[in-house]
């Protein structure tokens, strides 16, 4: 067996690693406490910044139905990345909270997202939109979402419950 490491010294923005993710053309996606890796062809390439928006702490990495992948930024809402630039979600660009838990993409091509003290929110082609407490959701902290015959499952601070999706 063969192990072999790799830490800042091999190009990586940090040795804390907090997500991994190998996209659907092959690539691995690395969430590191300094930024981002991408490591494709045996070599890595560093996105620690994007138009001055820090890049650290990429708590979780996903990829949507376009191919584009998503990243949790820790305290700082999501990025999409399209392969050129990325795109950052937050309080000030719609989203309920900063403080993404869980992001789950549906058949229908929404994007759930589930926050600490924001509730749910989702993105559609008609932009961002949320519930919480105030609106009908039984908790708004989620941490996982998942999909069952038409019911979106979460978890939170108060057990499970489900919404119908046409909520």
């Amino acid at each position: 067996d063969k192990v072999e490491k790799f830490a800042p010294a091999h190009s990586l923005p940090s040795d804390q690693i907090f997500s991994l993710f190998k996209g659907s053309d092959g690539v691995m996606w690395v969430g590191t406490g300094s930024g981002i890796g991408r490591y494709e062809n045996g070599v890595f390439k560093n996105y620690v910044s994007a138009g001055g928006i820090p890049l650290n702490t990429v708590s979780g990495i996903s990829e949507d139905h376009q191919k584009k992948i998503w990243f949790q930024l820790e305290a700082r809402g999501l990025a999409k990345f399209d392969g050129k630039e990325f795109v950052f979600m937050d309080i000030d660009r719609g989203l309920s909270s900063n403080l993404i838990t869980c992001l789950y993409f549906d058949d229908q091509h929404i994007a759930w997202i589930g926050t600490i003290g924001g509730g749910l929110n989702w993105i559609d082609a008609k932009g961002i939109k949320h519930i919480d407490i105030q609106n009908g959701l039984y908790d708004n902290v989620i941490y996982t979402i998942l999909e069952d015959a038409g019911k979106l499952w979460m978890s939170c601070n108060n057990g499970i419950f489900y919404i119908e999706k046409e909520q």
